[in-house]
């Protein structure tokens, strides 16, 4: 990371983070039965691949994509691709009529 903004934000971000409350919104995720999209960056250090699968196995309906050649903040490194996983992912549950220059316009 070498905008000293971001690594403000990330540092203040991680500093706010409530094991607390992280562990009690864990337990709630088996409750959601809705389809999951994990786009996950499979080379990230701070949020290892075995983050997602954990995470993953507590949805019923999760699914993961990895995101290669990105980091942390997927969205950052990778938007096009992370587009182009959220249209097949909305396509593969029925979303017909969404494309990626839809996604990428939400942002």
């Amino acid at each position: 990371m070498k905008d000293a903004g971001v690594r403000r934000d990330l540092g203040k971000f991680l500093r706010d983070v409530s094991p607390r409350r992280t562990l009690a919104v864990a337990e709630k995720l088996p409750g959601f039965g809705g389809p999951v999209l994990l786009a996950w960056a499979p080379e990230d250090k701070l949020f290892r691949f075995e983050h997602a699968e954990r995470l993953a196995a507590r949805f019923p309906n999760a699914t993961i994509r990895r995101v290669p050649d990105s980091r942390a903040f997927v969205p950052e490194d990778a938007p096009d691709r992370l587009a182009q996983e959220i249209e097949a992912f909305l396509q593969a549950q029925g979303g017909g009529g969404v494309s990626a220059r839809d996604v990428r316009g939400a942002s």
